[in-house]
């Protein structure tokens, strides 16, 4: 089976599917040439280029798996072409992993954490995006750090307070 994974990042999966699956043919498309260089020196399918489009023939992937991706793509058509290129380059009964941060657990976070941030993501619109591409959504998590589920809401939550009440703190010089 082939894995391709779309934004590279931190290289974890990588390492976690290099070190772990031999019989899985890794494959990764990473925009940022300085993680390809990188990449190269441990994995020989990498392209440094922007997705989408995608530039492999279709139906050879058994996975695509995408991780904090899609909230940066320019607007919602460059998202619906991304999806539907992953269609594309999947093999039948393939599947798909999205990660993102969920809009309605950042709140204006999801803004202010990463200027780059482009399409505000939430379980409803990832849906709506998958089912119009005829995409069957098997499962569902909420992550926050090592949390999933309902604790990943309530530490999100959590976390969320803290930073507002951070920010809101004031420290004054005593001169």
């Amino acid at each position: 089976m082939n894995w391709l994974e779309i934004g590279q990042g931190k290289r974890d999966m990588m390492k976690h599917i290099i070190n772990n699956y031999k019989n899985v043919g890794y494959y990764c498309i990473e925009p940022n040439k300085r993680v390809c260089n990188f990449l190269s020196q441990v994995c020989k399918n990498v392209k440094n280029e922007f997705a989408p489009p995608i530039f492999y023939k279709g139906n050879c992937f058994g996975v695509v798996y995408l991780s904090n991706i899609l909230e940066h793509i320019t607007n919602f058509r460059s998202d619906v072409f991304m999806i539907k290129e992953i269609k594309r380059v999947l093999k039948p009964q393939g599947i798909i992993i999205i990660n993102g941060p969920d809009l309605i657990h950042w709140k204006e976070l999801f803004w202010d954490y990463d200027y780059t941030h482009n399409f505000p993501l939430s379980k409803r619109r990832l849906e709506t995006l998958l089912d119009d591409n005829d995409f069957k959504i098997k499962d569902f998590s909420y992550f926050t750090g090592p949390f999933s589920g309902f604790a990943a809401t309530v530490f999100s939550s959590a976390v969320h307070l803290l930073i507002i009440f951070i920010s809101n703190f004031q420290i004054y010089p005593l001169s």
